[in-house]
């Protein structure tokens, strides 16, 4: 008999400093969560960023305050079941919104306290009215 622990919906990597990149990587490809919390997470490596861009079970991804930037932008643009995304308080600007229009299932995407001006929120809004923007 499978026990609740089995079949988590969310993995949490509070604190992020006590979770290696490679046990991460195999919890979500084991455990398959709908949401993955990242809070505050510190540098990403490649192979963590890119098994991220293949996961299709994470529907939530909360990285607010971790160590993003553009380039990091690009490989959680890939995931396809990724609904909602928490990326307020990194490094991203406006150029890491080109690759966040290709997201196929994005509804919501939380960018405050980012390099991302007012204006190019507005701008990407436009563009991609499935998408709710907060600032």
């Amino acid at each position: 008999m499978d026990s609740w622990l089995s079949y988590p919906d969310v993995i949490s990597t509070e604190p992020s400093h006590l979770v290696s990149s490679a046990d991460l990587g195999l919890a979500i490809r084991r455990l398959k969560p709908k949401e993955l919390i990242m809070t505050g997470a510190g540098p990403l490596d490649a192979s963590l960023l890119n098994h991220l861009s293949r996961t299709g079970s994470i529907r939530t991804l909360e990285m607010a305050g971790a160590d993003l930037n553009d380039d990091s932008i690009v490989y959680i643009a890939k995931m396809e079941g990724l609904e909602q995304l928490q990326v307020s308080d990194t490094g991203i600007t406006g150029k890491a919104l080109e690759a966040l229009g290709k997201c196929p299932s994005l509804k919501v995407l939380c960018i405050g306290g980012t390099e991302i001006t007012k204006t190019e929120a507005q701008e990407f809004a436009k563009r991609h009215p499935g998408i709710r923007v907060v600032r």
